[in-house]
């Protein structure tokens, strides 16, 4: 609920209530269709079909490929489960350790730099508060060079600028991205939408019948509970 003004809300006694983990399979899932559309070329290879043009390239393979994810909470764990099932290798930065998921043969790592450094791909799994606020800075950004990026929580945990710039020059190979700090975007996250080596959607990766009709119930539930309160 990063977009509400929580602060006003208990300043004029207005009562919030706050639908939640209704959607962490469905964006776990989104997180998996991301980095397999940069692992498998599938932007490259359908544009190469629509131009009739026979041109393979090489994909990534899962068991040489290690997935680096930046959060450790319902949607990381469970995007974790489906890496593992696949076969990819994965670390974890969080600022609290999860044994269970280290028993399932994920490993931790102690610094965001760390895990850069250690990762073929990066993927973001942060709510966005004041402390998370452009934790992918431009020193972040740059050690990104040569690996792929993938964001489907917030667009306001990203300087867009040095992303924008990295993947424009090919530093930084491809990104698939959900989420952008303007929505709908426009200006820099509207050309960061529009870069050849973006997979790119727009903030739909809860948006599954599913997801929807399950926050729809909670939230008529919540008022169902206030006005019976």
């Amino acid at each position: 609920y990063d977009s509400i003004r929580a602060d006003s809300l208990k300043k004029h006694g207005v009562p919030l209530a706050v639908t939640a983990k209704h959607s962490t399979d469905a964006v776990a899932r989104h997180s998996l269709s991301l980095l397999l559309s940069l692992t498998n070329n599938l932007l490259t290879q359908n544009y190469s079909a629509y131009l009739g043009i026979w041109d393979r390239t090489l994909n990534l393979s899962a068991d040489k490929t290690i997935i680096g994810l930046i959060g450790m909470g319902a949607i990381g764990q469970k995007f974790a489960s489906y890496l593992l099932m696949l076969g990819f290798k994965v670390k974890y930065f969080s600022r609290s350790r999860n044994p269970e998921v280290e028993k399932k043969g994920v490993e931790y790592v102690s610094t965001i730099k760390k895990l850069v450094h250690l990762s073929d791909i990066i993927s973001i799994h942060l709510k966005l508060t004041k402390e998370t606020e452009n934790i992918i800075n431009r020193e972040i950004v740059e050690l990104l060079k040569g690996k792929y990026f993938i964001n489907t929580s917030r667009g306001g945990l990203v300087d867009e600028e040095a992303l924008f710039e990295h993947l424009s020059n090919g530093n930084i190979k491809g990104a698939g991205l959900d989420v952008y700090k303007v929505e709908p975007a426009t200006g820099r996250s509207q050309t960061l939408q529009s870069l050849a080596n973006v997979t790119a959607t727009c903030h739909v990766s809860a948006y599954d019948r599913s997801s929807i009709m399950s926050v729809g119930e909670e939230a008529i539930g919540n008022i169902k509970k206030f006005f019976q309160s």
